[in-house]
């Protein structure tokens, strides 16, 4: 069972990886989520370590890392250069 958990989780895995959704990995200007959550974030932290600010810090980070992960798959194995794209 366990294994079959596992399989369905790989072959889920590749086809979000090859979709190129942009709702899961974000598009060349970075993930549309963490940006608006950037604009709603407080400006000031109120020094606790769990306030809501180092919260949506995290969600931010684990965005943002998902959009370079994504930009990475493109860049070395799909021959696709976000910056500088010869094709679109």
């Amino acid at each position: 069972m366990l294994k079959r958990l596992l399989a369905l989780f790989i072959v889920a895995a590749l086809v979000m990886s090859f979709t190129g959704c942009a709702a899961i990995w974000g598009h060349d200007g970075g993930h549309s989520v963490s940006q608006s959550l950037a604009e709603k974030k407080e400006a000031v932290s109120t020094g606790t370590f769990h306030s809501q600010r180092h919260m949506v810090t995290h969600f931010q980070i684990i965005l943002d890392g998902l959009n370079d992960m994504h930009k990475f798959w493109d860049r070395h194995f799909m021959n696709y250069d976000w910056d500088d794209p010869y094709y679109n």
